[in-house]
């Protein structure tokens, strides 16, 4: 029986780190883990103690880059020596990847492991990005009037892929209920036929949306319009929406997950 949500030994910034590179879903709670662990920089002073340490008073730190002036930066200690490319000792600090990015405010890329089979390059947008808590930003919100008549149907055509990334996503979400997508239409409107995603979400509406945009964007055709729903009420477009038709995903209750399928 499949587990709709991260195991807790899971989830870690280098287990996050593998699944976001397979899953797109999984990259929103990778970017928010990475905010709050610590990060490995290779520093060169000679003055500093060998192996990790924590600076008491201001330290000035001398950082070693790669090719092309890029910042390695690592996971853990382990993955320092992936694959033998540094046989040496070498010296690093430990440091807040919130702090990290702090100091390295211009035109810094960042490579998260890069001497291991999964990494992340970060560009200076996504830096200042996560920087200023930009990344996810919550998209453009209506209201639909009470008294509206609207049309609901199957999709004729949408992408599978983003069927996958919705459902990745809601497995990391334990806010996230269900997951219902529709063609959806209001004649009240000048806006033609377009994908409705409903999500049944008991909390944390605005990052849900704000998260799903961002990850959602490119299997989106260009000038389609695309919105999402809070369904958790019962409202009767709620119910239409949360028909079994519809649903792309559904939580599996936790005293389910103790059972034998």
């Amino acid at each position: 029986m499949e587990v709709n949500h991260l195991k807790a030994s899971e989830d870690n910034l280098e287990a996050l780190l593998e699944k976001a590179a397979k899953e797109e879903g999984y990259r929103p709670l990778f970017y928010k883990t990475l905010m709050e662990s610590e990060l490995y920089l290779l520093v060169l002073n000679d003055d500093l103690p060998v192996g990790k340490f924590t600076s008491t008073n201001d330290t000035s730190i001398q950082v070693r880059s790669i090719s092309d002036n890029r910042i390695p930066a690592f996971t853990s200690i382990d993955r320092i020596f992936d694959r033998d490319v540094i046989k040496d000792q070498v010296q690093y600090v430990a440091m807040k990847a919130a702090t990290i990015f702090e100091m390295f405010k211009d035109e810094s890329v960042i490579i998260i492991n890069p001497y291991s089979e999964y990494g992340k390059e970060l560009l200076p947008g996504e830096i200042r990005e996560l920087r200023s808590g930009q990344m996810f930003k919550f998209p453009t919100t209506n209201t639909l009037k009470g008294g509206s008549t609207i049309r609901v149907g199957q999709p004729a055509n949408y992408s599978t892929e983003m069927v996958v990334v919705i459902k990745a996503y809601c497995k990391t979400r334990s806010e996230i209920k269900g997951a219902y997508l529709a063609m959806f239409h209001n004649p009240s409107t000048n806006e033609p036929p377009h994908l409705m995603l409903g999500l049944d979400i008991e909390r944390n509406e605005s990052e849900i949306y704000g998260e799903l945009a961002v990850i959602l964007k490119k299997h989106i055709p260009k000038d389609e319009l695309f919105d999402m729903m809070n369904i958790s009420g019962n409202s009767k477009t709620s119910l239409v929406l949360k028909q079994s038709e519809y649903q792309v995903y559904k939580k599996v209750p936790w005293f389910k997950r103790f059972t034998n399928s």
